[in-house]
């Protein structure tokens, strides 16, 4: 009797054995299967946000070469108007007395004139360079680019700038003080006499 005992113990330890491995087989296939659905599920919202991330980097660039086209433009617009008021008192300043040498002054404010166009013909380009930037394969490579044309616009602005300066300065140099302060739009300051 014990040796049927022990084999009918024996039997439904082994059969419990069996189910306890068939449930660790199907929990392991189940969990397996989740962890599987979830690393899918994961690598979706990384992409998807990876994407959104990309968007989000190629509008703050898009922005930041608007920003930097009308800072651009109205850097070159100072400029410009500047060298049209130095070429308005260079032509004053000949039609006072025609003996001061301008000539220098006029070849700065050449030069100036040349840097100022330059640099609106780049900044004219700069934003289909962006554009084309943003379009290509690798974007870090594509901004080199964008970024040397952008330092070559400040240069241009840099450069017309120092042009303007070194024309005014011609202009005080061989200016005579007489001439230097002769604004016609300025009222001059009269005194009453006292009673």
């Amino acid at each position: 009797m014990r040796k049927n005992e022990l084999e009918a113990r024996r039997a439904s330890t082994t059969e419990m054995m069996q189910q306890k491995r068939e449930e660790l087989g199907e929990r392991r296939a189940s969990t397996t299967e989740m962890m599987q659905d979830k690393r899918a599920e994961l690598g979706a919202r990384i992409a998807s946000t990876t994407e959104r991330m990309q968007e989000r980097r190629k509008q703050e660039s898009l922005r930041y070469a608007k920003r930097m086209e009308e800072r651009m433009t109205a850097a070159f617009d100072r400029l410009s108007h500047l060298a049209d008021r130095i070429d308005e008192r260079i032509a004053k300043i000949t039609a006072a007395d025609k003996k001061i040498k301008t000539d220098t002054a006029k070849a700065r404010l050449v030069e100036a004139r040349k840097k100022i166009e330059d640099g609106r013909t780049a900044l004219a380009g700069l934003q289909a360079q962006v554009e084309a930037a943003l379009a290509s394969a690798d974007p870090k490579t594509g901004f080199e680019g964008v970024r040397a044309a952008t330092k070559t616009i400040e240069g241009d602005a840099k450069a017309a700038h120092k042009a303007l300066v070194d024309a005014i300065k011609s202009l005080k140099a061989n200016t005579p003080d007489r001439l230097e302060n002769d604004d016609d739009d300025t009222p001059t300051a009269t005194t009453t006499p006292a009673q």
